[in-house]
């Protein structure tokens, strides 16, 4: 083989071997501080010529040099692709697993189409398509279409594509309605379940909080002394879906001095949303609970509740971090007085005591049957322990 050749090339990259050994290697030209021209080698890992080629052409497509193309010669296959490897599949929580499936049903569908081509016309045509065909709902396709937008922006933000698309203008989907009754709260209160589970449904109650800031939250967050909480971890950049500073109740204050340092929500040293989605189902549904009474339920829930007893919509705004709370330094501040939230508290105070009423288990953490006696062998179990003089609702 001649020193010019090079065999498989993809872009600025090429296959080649090295003596002594039978796998290919991706192989590139790369400029030193001097400026002169170094050839590097990476393993591919194969033996086989074909397969090598397959490698390299996957790996130029993810990861490779592209510099800026024009929108015609760009599939959104590729950038898809490229954005999921680089940007998508790092996001926290659920995220990077909702995105993967976003983009897989927009590959299938749109993935050997120019960035170009995708206009207006054929955006309508995939709506169609995934509202008749596959029987999405509009809020699921606004979401695989919000999915697609975000890598083609990404792409052009990175200088990968000479321009960005005019993207189609998606109805809202209809409003979560669904909201649990006091007796469908206490009686999930009561069903038995894992600690982990009981917690995060206390601070879910709390906070009004998203699932993913309740799984996030350690106690390092929670300021005991001043009864606040902060649900925006020190290391998470905020962004539009804020996690404010709300203030803690009287009845969570127990149940987090109790917590060890870490994580208040943790199963077995593990911290998911998944480790809450599906027992919480498997729970709602032993209990025999309406379908509807899911985790991010309880958000919507805590919020109605507030208004329903009175509750200023700036306080639930602020509680829900649906507002911002200024850019004032004065601002910053605010969470220190001692009327901070006072009327959201107050109400999310007054929700338990309902919860409480209608509930056979203490909301202390000792969870103790204030109306019926449980079976021994429920108490070894779960955890539970006779009422005693001492412990009240």
């Amino acid at each position: 083989m001649s020193r010019n050749d090079k065999p498989g090339q993809f872009g600025e990259y090429w296959l080649s071997q090295r003596s002594g050994s039978e796998n290919w290697y991706r192989t590139w030209y790369e400029r030193t501080a001097s400026g002169d021209r170094r050839t590097k080698r990476e393993s591919l890992g194969v033996a086989d010529f074909e397969e090598a080629k397959l490698k390299l052409a996957q790996w130029v497509i993810s990861f490779g040099k592209t510099g800026k193309q024009r929108a015609e010669e760009v599939y959104l296959g590729q950038i898809f692709q490229r954005y999921w490897v680089q940007h998508a599949r790092h996001l926290g929580g659920k995220g990077a697993g909702v995105q993967r499936r976003n983009l897989e049903v927009l590959t299938e569908c749109v993935g050997d189409l120019p960035v170009a081509d995708f206009k207006l016309a054929r955006q309508r045509e995939l709506v169609e398509h995934l509202r008749s065909e596959r029987e999405y709902s509009t809020g699921y396709i606004r979401r695989i279409f919000s999915a697609g937008f975000a890598a083609i922006n990404w792409a052009f933000k990175n200088e990968e594509i000479d321009r960005p698309i005019p993207a189609l203008s998606l109805p809202d989907s209809p409003p979560k309605e669904y909201v649990a009754s006091i007796d469908v709260l206490a009686a999930f209160w009561d069903y038995p379940k894992p600690d982990y589970l009981q917690m995060y449904y206390v601070l879910a109650l709390a906070t009004g909080a998203r699932p993913s800031s309740i799984v996030a939250l350690t106690k390092f967050q929670c300021d005991i002394d001043r009864k606040l909480i902060n649900l925006n971890p020190p290391d998470h950049a905020e962004t539009n879906k804020r996690r404010p500073v709300v203030p803690m109740c009287s009845t969570v204050k127990p149940w987090i001095e109790a917590c060890k340092t870490g994580p208040l929500v943790t199963s077995n040293g593990r911290t998911s949303l998944e480790d809450i989605f599906a027992p919480w189902r498997r729970f709602k549904r032993e209990a025999g609970l309406p379908e509807a009474f899911t985790p991010a339920c309880i958000r919507h829930t805590v919020a109605s509740e507030l208004r329903r007893r009175g509750v200023p919509k700036w306080d639930v705004e602020g509680l829900g971090g649906w507002r911002s709370g200024g850019g004032h330094t004065a601002e910053r501040y605010a969470k220190y007085d001692p009327n901070y939230l006072k009327a959201a508290v107050d109400g999310i105070d007054a929700l338990f005591a309902d919860i409480a009423n209608a509930a056979e288990t203490s909301l202390y953490p000792q969870r103790a049957p204030v109306a019926r006696q449980l079976p021994a062998e429920v108490v070894g179990a779960r955890g539970f322990e006779p009422r005693t003089s001492t412990m009240s609702r």
